[in-house]
C-alpha cells in the first residue's frame, strides 16, 4: 500500500500546474470587490474591525499610508495585510454623530505593481444617519499624473495657516482629472489640489505645483447639498524674483542666471551695469540677450572692462514670468585675465535636422562665445537635393551669432545640406573651433495655413476675462486675447490644427493665470475650459463659439 502512495504522490508532483512562461503583461487594475461591515453602516464604534476584499493578491510593499480616515484622529488606523484582504481597526475613540470616510486611493497595488482602478470612499457613522453632502470637479493640467484634492473645513474665526495642516479630508482623481468628496456634513470647505504623494501631509508650497478654487470657501447644507464644478488650475508657486548666479565667460561675454523664468522680449527697458570703486562711471552692456529656448538665463556684451578687475554688477528692468520685479542685483564679479575656451555651437545642434519654413527667415547660428569669422566667403556653403549650390546672404547681426539664408529665401517643400567650417571660427582671443566641420540637414515644409476663431464668453466672470487657444499637440505657440465690454472675443492668423480654448478672470491684471496661494490664503482667478476642440483651417473663420463659466456657488 505505501508503494502505491508513493506513486501517486509523485504523480501529483509532476502533474502539477504551473503558469506558462511569457505571454502578454497583466496590466489588469485590482478593485475592491467586498467590505465587511459594508459602506453606509451606522451606529459605528470606536475599535470597529473592517475587511477589505480585493480581486487580486496585493503587493506586500503596498504602502498602507494610502488608506486614512477623514476627519483624522489622533489615534492612527492600524492596517494589516494578507494575500488579498485588508484588516483595518478603527480608532477606539470617536466623535458621536459624525460621518467617517475611509480613503482608499490608487496606490494600493497588486503584485505586479498594478495601481487600484480607481479611489474609494467608504463611509461609517457613529450616528443614525449617513451624511449626504458632496463636492466635486476636475483638476487641469495634470500631464499623466494624478493629483490629491484636499479639504480643509472652515471655523467661524479665520486662519491664515488652515491650507498648511494636515486636511479634514482628501481624495485623489481619477485619470480624466475628475474628483468627488461624498458623506460629508453640512459646513464650509475650502478646497485645494496638489501633485503630491499617496498620503496627505501639510503642503510644503515651494515644492510641489498646487492650486486653489477661486473662492474663499464652498458651502454644503440642507438647501444645497451636492455642489459641482469646483475647478482647480495647479500651478507652481512662484519664489521671489532673484539672481543665482553670475559669471564672465571672458572678457566681455557674461551670463547671469536668474531662480524664475522670464522672456526678454516682454522687458525691453533692461539695463546692465558695472562700476568699481576708482571709479564712479558706469559701463553698460552694449547687448543683451537669450539663447533660443532658454528661459532663467541672460547673456550679455560689454567693452571697456579691465581684466583682473573686480566691478559691482547691477540689472534692472527686468520682470518674470508673473509679473514680478527682479529683486535689487548688487553682484561682486570678476573679469578673467584671458580666454582661453574654444567657441562652440550652442544651437541649431549639428548632425541633427533642421526644420524651416518658408519664406525670408534666416537661419541663425548661437555661439557660446564671441566670435571672428577668417573667411566669410567660404565658412558655410549650402547645396541643394542634387548638390548643386546654392547663393547665400550671410551676415553677423552680433558677435555671438550668424546668419544665413539663400538670396532666394527658402523655397517650400525643399531639402537642403550645410556645411559650416569651424576652422574659420575663431574667438576673439583667436581660439578656433575644436571641430573642422559641421553638417546640418535642412528641411524647408509647407507653410502652415492660418485661420480665424471668434465666439464670445458667458457667465459670472465674464469682466477682464483672456481667451487663451493652445494646440493639442504639444507645441509652444499660443494665442491670448481679451474679451470686450460685451464679452466677445476675435483670433487672427490661427495655425491649422487642432486647438483647446480656455478662459480665465484676470482679476490682479497681470495677464498670466493667478493659480491662489496658500499663506496667505488667497483664491485663484476664476476659469472655464471648453470641452470641445476646435479645428483651424486654411483661409477659414470659425465662429459662434461659446463658452462659459460655471455658476457662482453659495458663499
Amino acid at each position: 500500500m505505501k508503494r502505491y502512495l508513493l506513486l501517486v504522490v509523485l504523480f501529483l508532483r509532476c502533474a502539477a500546474v504551473s503558469p506558462p512562461p511569457g505571454g502578454a503583461e497583466d496590466k489588469t487594475p485590482p478593485s475592491l470587490i467586498d467590505v465587511s461591515p459594508p459602506s453606509g453602516t451606522t451606529g459605528t464604534e470606536g475599535g470597529l474591525i473592517l475587511t477589505l476584499t480585493f480581486s487580486e493578491r496585493l503587493h506586500e510593499q503596498t504602502d498602507v499610508r494610502s488608506i486614512r480616515l477623514s476627519p483624522p484622529t489622533d489615534e492612527d488606523l492600524q492596517v494589516d495585510l494578507k494575500k488579498d484582504i485588508l484588516t483595518v481597526t478603527l480608532p477606539k475613540a470617536l466623535r458621536q454623530e459624525q460621518t467617517y470616510i475611509l480613503t482608499i486611493t490608487r496606490d494600493i497595488m497588486d503584485e505586479r505593481k498594478n495601481r487600484l482602478d480607481k479611489t474609494y470612499q467608504l463611509a461609517f457613522t457613529t450616528g443614525n444617519k449617513i451624511a449626504s453632502g458632496r463636492i466635486s470637479g476636475t483638476v487641469y493640467e495634470l500631464g499623466e499624473t494624478s493629483a490629491l484634492v484636499y479639504l480643509f473645513r472652515q471655523s467661524e474665526v479665520a486662519d491664515d495657516t488652515l491650507l498648511l495642516r494636515t486636511p479634514d479630508y482628501y481624495t485623489e482623481t481619477d485619470d480624466s482629472g475628475r474628483y468627488t468628496f461624498d458623506f460629508l456634513d453640512p459646513g464650509k470647505f475650502s478646497v485645494m489640489a496638489h501633485r503630491g504623494g499617496a498620503a496627505p501631509a501639510p503642503l510644503t508650497p515651494s515644492r510641489s505645483p498646487y492650486g486653489l478654487y477661486w473662492e474663499n470657501s464652498v458651502t454644503i447644507d440642507s438647501e444645497n447639498d451636492a455642489v459641482d464644478n469646483i475647478n482647480i488650475r495647479l500651478g507652481k508657486e512662484v519664489p521671489p524674483f532673484r539672481v543665482l548666479s553670475t559669471v564672465m565667460e571672458d572678457a566681455k561675454l557674461g551670463t547671469i542666471t536668474f531662480v524664475n523664468s522670464f522672456k526678454l522680449s516682454e522687458s525691453p527697458g533692461v539695463v546692465i551695469e558695472f562700476s568699481d570703486p576708482e571709479s564712479v562711471a558706469l559701463i553698460k552692456a552694449n547687448h543683451i540677450f537669450q539663447y533660443p529656448n532658454e528661459s532663467s538665463q541672460l547673456h550679455f556684451i560689454v567693452d571697456g572692462l579691465a581684466t583682473g578687475q573686480v566691478y559691482s554688477l547691477s540689472v534692472s528692468g527686468l520682470t518674470d514670468s508673473v509679473g514680478q520685479t527682479l529683486e535689487a542685483v548688487d553682484r561682486k564679479i570678476t573679469i578673467p585675465e584671458k580666454d582661453s575656451i574654444p567657441p562652440a555651437i550652442h544651437s541649431p545642434l549639428p548632425n541633427k535636422p533642421v526644420a524651416l519654413v518658408p519664406g525670408n527667415e534666416p537661419l541663425t547660428f548661437q555661439f557660446t562665445r564671441l566670435v571672428t569669422v577668417s573667411d566669410t566667403d567660404s565658412v558655410i556653403t549650402l547645396t541643394d537635393s542634387e548638390e548643386t549650390p546654392i547663393e547665400i546672404s550671410f551676415s553677423q547681426p552680433d558677435p555671438t551669432r550668424l546668419e544665413v539664408i539663400p538670396k532666394t529665401g527658402w523655397p517650400e517643400s525643399e531639402i537642403f545640406d550645410l556645411k559650416l567650417y569651424g576652422s574659420k571660427i575663431l574667438s576673439e582671443d583667436n581660439v578656433v573651433m575644436v571641430d573642422s566641420l559641421f553638417n546640418y540637414s535642412l528641411s524647408v515644409g509647407r507653410e502652415r495655413g492660418s485661420g480665424g476663431l471668434s465666439g464670445s464668453v458667458t457667465g459670472p466672470y465674464v469682466e477682464k476675462t483672456t481667451v487663451t487657444a493652445r494646440p493639442v499637440e504639444k507645441d509652444p505657440i499660443s494665442a491670448t486675447v481679451s474679451v470686450n465690454s460685451k464679452g466677445d472675443f476675435q483670433m487672427e492668423e490661427i495655425p491649422g490644427g487642432m486647438w483647446l480654448l480656455s478662459a480665465f478672470q484676470d482679476k490682479d491684471g497681470n495677464g498670466r493665470y493667478t493659480f491662489g496661494k496658500a499663506l496667505p490664503m488667497v483664491p485663484a482667478e476664476p476659469f472655464t475650459v471648453l470641452s470641445d476642440t476646435i479645428e483651424v483651417r486654411a483661409n477659414w473663420d470659425v465662429e459662434g463659439i461659446i463658452i462659459t463659466y460655471p455658476e457662482k456657488q453659495k458663499p
